[in-house]
Protein backbone atom coordinates (compact mmCIF):
# COMPACT_ATOMS: atom_id res chain seq x y z
CA UNK A 1 0.00 0.00 0.00
CA UNK A 2 1.60 3.29 -0.98
CA UNK A 3 2.18 5.55 1.89
CA UNK A 4 0.50 9.45 1.94
CA UNK A 5 1.17 12.37 3.85
CA UNK A 6 -1.23 13.29 5.97
CA UNK A 7 -1.66 16.49 4.12
CA UNK A 8 -2.20 14.34 0.66
CA UNK A 9 -5.10 12.70 2.53
CA UNK A 10 -6.76 15.83 3.78
CA UNK A 11 -6.50 17.39 0.31
CA UNK A 12 -8.14 14.56 -1.75
CA UNK A 13 -10.83 14.30 1.21
CA UNK A 14 -11.34 18.36 0.44
CA UNK A 15 -11.14 17.86 -2.91
CA UNK A 16 -13.66 15.00 -3.92
CA UNK A 17 -16.05 16.69 -1.59
CA UNK A 18 -15.56 20.60 -3.82
CA UNK A 19 -15.63 18.92 -6.96
CA UNK A 20 -19.05 16.59 -6.25
CA UNK A 21 -20.66 19.86 -5.12
CA UNK A 22 -19.24 21.63 -7.99
CA UNK A 23 -20.80 18.99 -10.20
CA UNK A 24 -24.20 19.60 -8.69
CA UNK A 25 -23.91 22.88 -9.19
CA UNK A 26 -23.09 22.39 -13.57
CA UNK A 27 -26.20 20.02 -13.23
CA UNK A 28 -28.83 22.51 -11.70
CA UNK A 29 -27.09 25.21 -14.45
CA UNK A 30 -26.85 23.03 -17.43
CA UNK A 31 -30.57 20.99 -16.98
CA UNK A 32 -32.65 23.70 -15.21
CA UNK A 33 -32.54 26.35 -18.03
CA UNK A 34 -33.11 23.57 -20.95
CA UNK A 35 -35.65 22.37 -19.02
CA UNK A 36 -37.14 26.06 -19.26
CA UNK A 37 -36.70 26.88 -22.39
CA UNK A 38 -37.60 23.65 -24.06
CA UNK A 39 -40.45 22.19 -21.71
CA UNK A 40 -39.29 19.11 -22.38
CA UNK A 41 -39.19 16.71 -19.01
CA UNK A 42 -36.44 14.37 -20.11
CA UNK A 43 -34.19 17.38 -19.38
CA UNK A 44 -35.91 17.71 -15.72
CA UNK A 45 -35.87 13.95 -15.25
CA UNK A 46 -32.65 13.56 -16.15
CA UNK A 47 -31.21 16.73 -14.37
CA UNK A 48 -33.31 15.55 -11.06
CA UNK A 49 -31.48 12.07 -11.51
CA UNK A 50 -28.11 13.19 -11.33
CA UNK A 51 -28.46 15.74 -8.93
CA UNK A 52 -30.13 13.45 -6.42
CA UNK A 53 -26.92 10.67 -7.13
CA UNK A 54 -24.36 13.26 -7.16
CA UNK A 55 -26.03 14.35 -3.55
CA UNK A 56 -26.18 10.90 -2.81
CA UNK A 57 -22.52 10.70 -3.36
CA UNK A 58 -21.76 14.08 -1.53
CA UNK A 59 -23.68 12.53 1.78
CA UNK A 60 -21.65 9.44 1.18
CA UNK A 61 -18.39 10.64 1.23
CA UNK A 62 -19.21 13.35 4.03
CA UNK A 63 -20.02 10.11 6.24
CA UNK A 64 -16.66 8.09 5.02
CA UNK A 65 -14.54 10.76 5.55
CA UNK A 66 -15.48 11.78 9.17
CA UNK A 67 -15.28 8.44 10.27
CA UNK A 68 -12.13 8.20 8.48
CA UNK A 69 -10.85 11.60 10.43
CA UNK A 70 -12.21 10.03 13.69
CA UNK A 71 -10.60 7.56 13.47
CA UNK A 72 -7.17 8.94 12.98
CA UNK A 73 -7.20 12.16 14.53
CA UNK A 74 -9.47 11.39 17.62
CA UNK A 75 -9.40 7.43 18.09
CA UNK A 76 -5.71 7.05 16.67
CA UNK A 77 -3.73 10.47 17.75
CA UNK A 78 -5.31 11.61 20.53
CA UNK A 79 -5.83 8.52 22.88
CA UNK A 80 -2.39 7.00 21.72
CA UNK A 81 -1.00 10.37 22.35
CA UNK A 82 -2.88 10.76 25.91
CA UNK A 83 -1.74 6.65 26.87
CA UNK A 84 1.97 7.55 25.31
CA UNK A 85 2.27 10.53 27.62
CA UNK A 86 0.82 8.93 30.70
CA UNK A 87 3.94 6.33 30.17
CA UNK A 88 6.52 9.11 29.76
CA UNK A 89 5.06 10.91 33.00
CA UNK A 90 5.32 7.35 34.91
CA UNK A 91 8.36 6.79 33.49
CA UNK A 92 7.29 3.63 31.46
CA UNK A 93 9.69 2.12 29.13
CA UNK A 94 7.15 0.86 27.00
CA UNK A 95 5.03 2.60 24.32
CA UNK A 96 1.58 2.28 22.19
CA UNK A 97 2.31 1.91 18.76
CA UNK A 98 0.32 4.07 16.14
CA UNK A 99 -2.32 2.51 13.88
CA UNK A 100 -1.49 3.13 10.66
CA UNK A 101 -3.65 1.39 8.49
CA UNK A 102 -4.23 3.89 5.96
CA UNK A 103 -0.63 4.52 5.44
CA UNK A 104 0.15 7.72 7.07
CA UNK A 105 3.88 8.83 6.36
CA UNK A 106 3.66 10.90 9.83
CA UNK A 107 2.02 7.73 11.77
CA UNK A 108 5.20 5.95 10.56
CA UNK A 109 7.59 9.19 11.54
CA UNK A 110 5.87 8.91 15.06
CA UNK A 111 6.29 4.97 15.10
CA UNK A 112 9.80 5.24 14.42
CA UNK A 113 10.42 8.10 16.99
CA UNK A 114 8.99 5.61 19.84
CA UNK A 115 11.27 2.76 18.98
CA UNK A 116 14.18 5.51 19.77
CA UNK A 117 12.63 7.03 23.24
CA UNK A 118 12.08 3.23 23.90
CA UNK A 119 15.83 2.32 23.02
CA UNK A 120 16.35 6.10 25.26
CA UNK A 121 14.65 5.05 27.94
CA UNK A 122 16.04 1.45 28.57
CA UNK A 123 19.13 2.70 29.52
CA UNK A 124 18.06 5.78 31.40
CA UNK A 125 17.93 6.53 35.48
CA UNK A 126 14.96 8.11 36.68
CA UNK A 127 13.52 8.89 39.88
CA UNK A 128 10.27 9.77 39.48
CA UNK A 129 8.36 12.32 41.78
CA UNK A 130 5.15 11.19 40.71
CA UNK A 131 3.94 8.12 43.08
CA UNK A 132 0.89 5.72 41.62
CA UNK A 133 -1.92 5.45 44.70
CA UNK A 134 -3.96 3.22 43.36
CA UNK A 135 -1.95 0.57 44.35
CA UNK A 136 -1.71 0.81 48.63
CA UNK A 137 -6.04 0.66 49.03
CA UNK A 138 -7.40 3.94 49.03
CA UNK A 139 -10.81 4.34 48.43
CA UNK A 140 -10.79 6.91 45.62
CA UNK A 141 -14.09 8.98 45.29
CA UNK A 142 -13.50 9.94 41.83
CA UNK A 143 -12.51 9.43 38.33
CA UNK A 144 -9.14 11.10 38.46
CA UNK A 145 -7.78 9.65 41.60
CA UNK A 146 -7.42 12.88 43.58
CA UNK A 147 -10.38 12.69 46.16
CA UNK A 148 -10.31 9.35 48.63
CA UNK A 149 -12.55 8.52 51.50
CA UNK A 150 -10.80 10.41 54.75
CA UNK A 151 -10.49 7.17 56.62
CA UNK A 152 -9.16 5.45 54.10
CA UNK A 153 -6.21 8.08 53.52
CA UNK A 154 -5.78 8.20 57.38
CA UNK A 155 -5.15 4.74 57.23
CA UNK A 156 -2.83 4.87 54.56
CA UNK A 157 -0.56 7.94 56.28
CA UNK A 158 2.42 5.66 56.34
CA UNK A 159 2.27 4.38 52.81
CA UNK A 160 2.03 7.40 50.99
CA UNK A 161 4.90 8.48 52.73
CA UNK A 162 7.00 5.68 51.93
CA UNK A 163 6.19 5.55 48.37
CA UNK A 164 7.06 9.17 48.00
CA UNK A 165 10.63 10.16 46.90
CA UNK A 166 10.25 13.44 47.94
CA UNK A 167 12.34 14.61 51.40
CA UNK A 168 9.03 16.34 53.07
CA UNK A 169 5.68 15.79 52.83
CA UNK A 170 2.46 18.27 54.10
CA UNK A 171 -0.52 16.99 55.72
CA UNK A 172 -3.00 19.48 56.24
CA UNK A 173 -6.64 18.56 58.23
CA UNK A 174 -9.45 21.36 57.30
CA UNK A 175 -12.25 20.85 59.33
CA UNK A 176 -15.79 22.86 59.53
CA UNK A 177 -17.17 23.26 63.13
CA UNK A 178 -20.63 22.93 61.75
CA UNK A 179 -24.13 22.54 64.32
CA UNK A 180 -25.37 20.20 60.71
CA UNK A 181 -24.93 16.45 60.19
CA UNK A 182 -24.06 17.15 56.91
CA UNK A 183 -22.84 19.70 54.97
CA UNK A 184 -24.39 20.80 51.76
CA UNK A 185 -23.45 18.53 48.30
CA UNK A 186 -22.59 21.72 46.29
CA UNK A 187 -20.61 22.83 48.97
CA UNK A 188 -19.00 19.84 49.55
CA UNK A 189 -17.89 20.12 45.70
CA UNK A 190 -16.83 23.93 46.48
CA UNK A 191 -14.28 22.88 49.30
CA UNK A 192 -13.06 20.74 46.82
CA UNK A 193 -12.60 23.08 44.23
CA UNK A 194 -11.31 25.64 46.32
CA UNK A 195 -8.28 22.62 48.04
CA UNK A 196 -7.18 21.78 44.10
CA UNK A 197 -6.97 25.32 43.28
CA UNK A 198 -5.04 26.51 46.04
CA UNK A 199 -2.90 23.65 46.54
CA UNK A 200 -1.41 23.11 43.29
CA UNK A 201 1.75 21.02 43.56
CA UNK A 202 1.19 17.78 41.68
CA UNK A 203 -0.27 14.52 42.24
CA UNK A 204 -1.97 16.28 45.99
CA UNK A 205 -4.56 13.89 47.48
CA UNK A 206 -7.52 14.96 49.11
CA UNK A 207 -9.37 13.02 51.73
CA UNK A 208 -13.11 13.82 52.55
CA UNK A 209 -15.69 12.57 55.12
CA UNK A 210 -18.89 11.66 54.31
CA UNK A 211 -20.68 14.19 56.06
CA UNK A 212 -18.24 16.98 54.41
CA UNK A 213 -17.42 18.63 57.75
CA UNK A 214 -13.73 17.05 57.81
CA UNK A 215 -10.33 17.01 54.84
CA UNK A 216 -7.01 16.64 55.02
CA UNK A 217 -4.72 17.23 51.81
CA UNK A 218 -1.63 15.44 51.15
CA UNK A 219 1.04 17.10 49.48
CA UNK A 220 3.75 14.84 48.41
CA UNK A 221 6.41 17.68 47.58
CA UNK A 222 7.46 21.10 49.49
CA UNK A 223 9.92 23.43 48.65
CA UNK A 224 9.05 26.02 50.75
CA UNK A 225 7.49 26.03 53.89
CA UNK A 226 7.62 29.94 53.43
CA UNK A 227 5.17 29.54 50.41
CA UNK A 228 3.03 26.35 52.07
CA UNK A 229 1.84 29.01 55.08
CA UNK A 230 0.86 32.21 52.37
CA UNK A 231 -1.15 29.23 50.33
CA UNK A 232 -2.57 28.25 53.83
CA UNK A 233 -3.70 31.56 54.85
CA UNK A 234 -4.74 32.37 51.28
CA UNK A 235 -7.20 29.43 51.95
CA UNK A 236 -8.53 30.34 55.45
CA UNK A 237 -9.51 33.45 53.77
CA UNK A 238 -11.26 32.04 51.02
CA UNK A 239 -12.72 28.82 52.55
CA UNK A 240 -16.45 28.14 54.28
CA UNK A 241 -19.60 26.78 54.61
CA UNK A 242 -23.19 28.08 55.66
CA UNK A 243 -24.01 26.80 59.26
CA UNK A 244 -27.62 26.86 60.43
CA UNK A 245 -27.78 26.64 63.93
CA UNK A 246 -29.84 27.63 66.88
CA UNK A 247 -28.96 31.26 66.35
CA UNK A 248 -30.31 31.18 62.40
CA UNK A 249 -28.54 31.10 59.55
CA UNK A 250 -24.54 31.93 59.45
CA UNK A 251 -20.91 31.21 57.89
CA UNK A 252 -18.15 29.49 59.18
CA UNK A 253 -14.83 29.27 57.98
CA UNK A 254 -12.94 25.89 58.38
CA UNK A 255 -10.02 25.51 60.94
CA UNK A 256 -6.80 24.41 59.09
CA UNK A 257 -3.80 22.44 60.84
CA UNK A 258 -0.72 21.55 59.39
CA UNK A 259 2.27 18.96 59.59
CA UNK A 260 5.23 18.62 58.06
CA UNK A 261 7.02 15.46 57.74
CA UNK A 262 9.44 14.63 58.79
CA UNK A 263 9.25 16.97 61.36
CA UNK A 264 6.80 14.97 62.66
CA UNK A 265 7.81 11.28 62.48
CA UNK A 266 5.68 9.21 60.38
CA UNK A 267 4.33 7.30 63.41
CA UNK A 268 3.30 10.50 64.93
CA UNK A 269 1.30 12.19 62.02
CA UNK A 270 -1.93 11.46 63.01
CA UNK A 271 -1.27 12.65 66.83
CA UNK A 272 0.21 15.68 65.70
CA UNK A 273 -2.99 16.45 63.41
CA UNK A 274 -5.28 16.04 66.53
CA UNK A 275 -2.44 18.07 68.90
CA UNK A 276 -2.41 20.86 66.09
CA UNK A 277 -6.60 20.67 65.97
CA UNK A 278 -6.69 21.19 69.98
CA UNK A 279 -4.65 24.21 69.53
CA UNK A 280 -7.88 26.45 68.54
CA UNK A 281 -6.55 28.56 66.14
CA UNK A 282 -7.69 29.13 62.54
CA UNK A 283 -4.51 28.30 61.27
CA UNK A 284 -2.37 25.51 62.94
CA UNK A 285 1.29 24.44 62.07
CA UNK A 286 2.83 21.91 64.13
CA UNK A 287 6.59 20.96 63.12
CA UNK A 288 7.79 19.56 66.57
CA UNK A 289 11.14 18.38 65.23
CA UNK A 290 12.50 21.25 63.30
CA UNK A 291 15.58 22.50 64.26
CA UNK A 292 17.99 25.28 62.93
CA UNK A 293 21.23 24.75 62.37
CA UNK A 294 21.92 27.63 60.97
CA UNK A 295 19.21 30.17 62.60
CA UNK A 296 20.51 33.70 60.99
CA UNK A 297 19.73 32.36 57.00
CA UNK A 298 16.60 29.98 58.55
CA UNK A 299 18.13 26.90 57.07
CA UNK A 300 16.52 23.57 58.61
CA UNK A 301 18.19 20.49 59.48
CA UNK A 302 17.73 17.50 57.94
CA UNK A 303 18.20 14.81 60.53
CA UNK A 304 18.18 11.92 57.85
CA UNK A 305 15.64 8.98 58.96
CA UNK A 306 15.95 5.57 57.99
CA UNK A 307 12.91 6.32 55.66
CA UNK A 308 14.68 9.03 53.41
CA UNK A 309 18.00 7.15 53.24
CA UNK A 310 15.86 4.16 51.97
CA UNK A 311 15.02 6.86 49.35
CA UNK A 312 18.57 7.28 48.67
CA UNK A 313 19.82 4.14 48.63
CA UNK A 314 16.45 3.01 45.79
CA UNK A 315 18.80 5.20 43.28
CA UNK A 316 21.75 3.75 44.06
CA UNK A 317 20.61 0.24 43.78
CA UNK A 318 19.72 0.55 40.02
CA UNK A 319 24.01 0.50 39.86
CA UNK A 320 23.60 -3.42 39.25
CA UNK A 321 21.40 -2.45 36.34
CA UNK A 322 23.37 -0.13 34.40
CA UNK A 323 25.38 -0.63 31.32
CA UNK A 324 28.40 1.64 31.72
CA UNK A 325 30.54 3.22 34.42
CA UNK A 326 29.10 7.01 32.80
CA UNK A 327 25.70 5.45 33.98
CA UNK A 328 26.83 4.73 37.51
CA UNK A 329 28.45 8.14 37.62
CA UNK A 330 25.55 9.47 36.51
CA UNK A 331 23.02 7.42 39.56
CA UNK A 332 25.51 8.17 41.93
CA UNK A 333 25.39 11.50 41.03
CA UNK A 334 21.88 12.01 41.12
CA UNK A 335 21.79 10.23 44.55
CA UNK A 336 24.23 12.80 46.07
CA UNK A 337 22.08 15.80 44.13
CA UNK A 338 19.44 14.66 45.85
CA UNK A 339 21.25 14.49 49.18
CA UNK A 340 22.78 17.89 49.38
CA UNK A 341 19.68 19.92 47.92
CA UNK A 342 18.39 19.68 51.18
Amino acid sequence: MKKLSLKNYLSIIYISLIALGALFLIDMVVFLPLYFSSNNEMYLLVGTLIGFTLMAAICVGIIISGNILYSIFYKGLFFTSKDNLDSFINHKKNYVRYDNKYGINEFEELNEKLDQLEVSMENATTNSTYSDYTHIGLNFLDSFYSVVEYDSLISNIKNLVLITKEYRNAFIDVTFESDEDNILEQEQENIIRSLKNHFKYNKVLIGKRNNGKKYIVFIPCIDSISRLKEEVELLSKNIAVSNRGTEGLSVINGKISVIIYPYSDIDEIVSDLAYANRQGKSINFYLPNKLFLRKNEGISDISLNVNNVGKLLSMISTLKNSPSIEQDKKIIGDALTHLIGY
